[in-house]
């Protein structure tokens, strides 16, 4: 069964093309190019023509190096800028092809080409791409070869001298893609392989094909030749693609063997083979290799001219036969200088131009520059304007800083000194959310004041007068503003253009006649540093008054007039009044005030009689006409103040018991209930714990609050005492409410006798029973004395009494006993001989 295995391989060569017009057009605009080196580059690779990376080459070969290289978005690279690599000493270019390095929307970033054949340099000249992009980074791709002096089978490194990257090691294999002789390793042989590899001479004018195929099955018997099982009767049917032709009638033929990794290496030169059958039209040739008995596959080698120089790329095919075996190869070459691409990201932003009210303003220009990191100034935009929405919008730039300045204002608006600056850090359009705003031209302008005042006292300023503004004359003038007169009787209009006016009254000062008379002026040059005066006066109506009287009485018992009530009299509104004086309610609990002009007024309370509560509530009331005879009546109530009182509950503190231990840090918490606090006023609970039968002080505690309410409770905590010496005492809390501003006393609660106010401490009591035995026998002994003592052995207190073991039992038993510490001291020995111990 035959199998058919094809494979495309592509290779990448160089040639010489024709360099079109633009990109000479690029080169030759370098004049003021600056030279940026490699200091773009980041990464180098060697590759095959496929783009796979290498390191074992033919020394003949051609093959590629990528350079991947980046722009810093802080550096500006123009269009004509270089950047040039050197290649290691041990490499030399291929060929000089100029290559289009373009974006993914085809845009022509920048042109690569050697500088010559055969050299060290390769240059990449950038267009305009960088000058209106960020982020800006690509690859470009190259053929080169190995320098003449480059043998195989030893590895050389090569050094690209770019920053962070060290050398390359690379192996040159011997000529035609295949390895150094000598046997390889038996793991690294691999069977059915086919290759087909084409190379371009250096002059461009022939071809030079290698055919390569490996047999499909390896050898069973060590003992066999070789690697491979036999093939017979191999023939190779080869059919060269058009613009082509054989130059000989032979071909060279060497061993192969496959190796693992694609490659192929190469044993014995076997001579030359014939060409059979050559058909020059359609390319087709057969060479008859007869029976491998070897344990080898087998390489061919020709050269075809070049018949058609404007043909790009070139085909070849082949078909390798033997007996139950039949494979096939193809390649393609193709007539290029390698390749090479670019990316970049733009911004842009849209900027509204606005009056300072807002409004957008067309018709303004701008120049757009870019500020560099170092200050460097690049004019980006001549002659941007805005639309009639006021919106000026660019697109196609790097990031960066920038500047709008503006070289045209719309017309009637002041033209801006100052730069509008603003960041794009971003891709895309950013939309600044700031406005360019113009302020309008000024317009000179004048300004007046009016004076109004009594007739009567020139120096009397009225304020209230009302008057309306017109310009023009008077009979036809337009009203232009309304104003009134503050409390100096005055008022100024600014702003006001050239021309005439006239004021005209629409209102009088309160008490005062009204006059109508237009007041014509006119503004001008003098009245822009200086206000126009106009003084106006009027004459005083007849003024009415009325009168008030306060009542002051009290609360519970309206007949009861209160003395001594102090009043604030207030003109105006409650808050914002001004105090006009100051009076007391007599003996009847009421005063009266005469002669007030009409309008609004309010009384407040600031001393309240003797007893009662301050109420300083606004009381407001108006004078009218109708107060011109009868005084207004303002009735006002006081409560009586009642005196505060408070109960107590003293009890355990945490517990809340009556009765107590009398341990040595006892603690008492004292419950105390208040009636007719004044609320949100300060007091403060002192409370004084004493001993019920000889009234000594034991020990103290405070609290100090304000009263949410008048009604209320509060929890005295008493410090810690020691109660030892009490068993069996009562003691007492003893309060009192302070009112913490005055710090007067405004209730107590004080009574030895008051059983809430009492607690009491418990006497609790126990005993104690000891046998008196024979330390040998352990048996009872009677009649043995035994002093009791208060206390322990170390500091005996008071003698309790002497106890005496009983008969037959030898019991001492003592009960009724305080709480406490005690001991036993032996005092007389038993009856029988026994020795006194008198251990405690």
């Amino acid at each position: 069964m035959k199998k058919n295995f094809k494979k495309a391989v592509t290779i990448m060569l160089l040639c010489v093309l024709v360099i079109n017009q633009l990109s000479m057009q690029l080169i030759a605009s370098a004049a003021g190019e600056k030279q940026w080196g490699n200091q773009f580059i980041k990464t180098t690779t060697i590759l095959d023509s496929s783009g796979n990376p290498i390191s074992e080459i033919p020394v003949d070969a051609g093959f590629k190096v990528r350079y991947d290289w980046e722009i810093p978005n802080d550096i500006d690279v123009d269009a004509g800028d270089r950047m040039q690599v050197t290649l290691p000493s041990q490499l030399k270019t291929a060929q000089n092809v100029q290559m289009d390095f373009k974006d993914d929307n085809g845009i022509t970033v920048a042109v690569g080409q050697a500088t010559s054949p055969g050299s060290q340099e390769y240059n990449v000249t950038f267009t305009n791409y960088p000058e209106t992009r960020s982020d800006v980074k690509g690859y470009f791709e190259f053929y080169v070869r190995f320098s003449d002096d480059v043998v195989p089978g030893e590895d050389i490194e090569l050094d690209f001298d770019i920053p962070g990257e060290g050398p390359v090691t690379v192996t040159p294999g011997e000529p035609g893609g295949g390895g150094p002789p000598g046997e390889p390793d038996p793991e690294e042989v691999v069977p059915d392989q086919q290759y087909k590899r084409g190379y371009l001479s250096d002059d461009g004018k022939s071809i030079e094909w290698f055919v390569t195929f490996i047999p499909p099955t390896l050898k069973e018997n060590e003992s066999d030749p070789g690697y491979y099982k036999p093939l017979y009767d191999v023939s190779i049917m080869d059919t060269h693609g058009p613009g082509q032709k054989l130059i000989e009638n032979k071909v060279r033929v060497r061993q192969a063997f496959g190796k693992s990794g694609g490659q192929a290496g190469v044993g014995l030169e076997l001579g030359t083979s014939d060409v059979l059958d050559y058909n020059q039209a359609a390319g087709t040739f057969r060479v008859n290799l007869d029976d491998l008995t070897d344990g080898y596959g087998r390489q061919i080698i020709y050269k075809t001219e070049i018949t058609d120089l404007e043909r790009e790329e070139f085909t070849n095919n082949a078909t390798v036969t033997a007996r139950d075996y039949s494979r096939d190869v193809e390649t393609t070459v193709r007539i290029e200088g390698g390749e090479g691409g670019a990316e970049g990201t733009q911004a842009g932003f849209t900027v509204v131009k606005e009056d300072n009210n807002g409004n957008p303003l067309p018709n303004a220009t701008f120049d757009l520059f870019r500020i560099g990191t170092n200050g460097d100034e690049r004019l980006i935009e001549a002659g941007l304007t805005s639309n009639e929405d006021g919106r000026i919008s660019y697109n196609g730039l790097k990031f960066g800083t920038y500047e709008l300045r503006e070289t045209e204002a719309p017309e009637g608006f002041v033209l801006l000194e100052k730069p509008y600056r603003f960041e794009l850090t971003e891709a895309g359009v950013k939309e600044l959310t700031e406005a360019i705003i113009n302020v309008p031209e000024e317009t000179p302008v004048g300004s007046v004041e009016l004076i109004k005042y009594d007739e009567a006292d020139e120096s009397k300023g009225l304020e209230g007068a009302e008057f309306d503004l017109f310009s023009g004359t008077p009979g036809s003038g337009t009203r232009v503003s309304s104003h009134t007169t503050d409390n100096t009787g005055a008022f100024q209009v600014k702003d006001l253009e050239f021309g005439d006016y006239y004021f005209v009254e629409t209102k009088a000062p309160a008490g005062y006649e009204l006059d109508a008379t237009p007041r014509p002026f006119t503004i001008g040059e003098k009245e822009v540093t200086v206000a126009f005066e106009v003084q106006v006066s009027n004459k005083k109506l007849e003024e009415p008054v009325g009168s008030v009287e306060l009542i002051k009485y009290d609360e519970a018992d309206e007949s009861k007039g209160l003395e001594g009530a102090e009043f604030d009299l207030f003109s105006g509104t409650p808050g914002s009044g001004t105090r006009v004086s100051s009076h007391t309610t007599d003996n009847t609990g009421a005063f009266q005030v005469k002669d007030l002009e009409f309008g609004s007024y309010y009384f407040v309370e600031t001393k309240a009689p003797a007893g009662y509560e301050l109420d300083a509530t606004p009381r407001p009331f108006t004078i009218g006409e109708q107060e011109v005879t009868v005084p207004f009546e303002v009735q006002v109530s006081n409560k009586a103040i009642v005196d505060p009182t408070i109960q107590t509950v003293a009890f355990e503190t945490g517990t809340e018991s009556k009765i107590l231990l009398p341990g040595e840090a006892a603690k008492i918490s004292d419950r105390v209930s208040y009636n007719n606090l004044i609320k949100n006023k300060e007091y403060r609970l002192d409370a004084t714990l004493l001993t019920k039968n000889s009234a000594l002080q034991l020990t103290t505690g405070q609290k100090q609050f304000t009263a949410a309410n008048a009604t209320g409770q509060e929890v005295v905590d008493l410090a810690a005492f020691d109660a030892t010496a009490l068993r069996g005492q009562q003691v007492v809390v003893f309060e009192q409410l302070i009112d913490v501003a005055s710090g007067l006393i405004v209730a107590t609660h004080e009574d030895l006798n008051d059983a809430d106010q009492t607690v009491a401490f418990a006497d609790p009591r126990g005993g104690v029973e000891f046998t008196k035995v024979d330390a040998d026998t352990q048996n009872p002994l009677a009649g043995a004395e035994f002093t009791l003592y208060e206390g322990t052995s170390s500091a005996p207190g008071n003698e309790v009494g002497v106890y005496t073991s009983a008969a037959t039992t030898g019991k001492v038993t003592v009960s009724d006993l305080p709480y406490g510490n005690y001991h036993f001291v032996e005092t007389q020995a038993p009856n029988g001989g026994y020795i006194l111990d008198g251990k405690p």
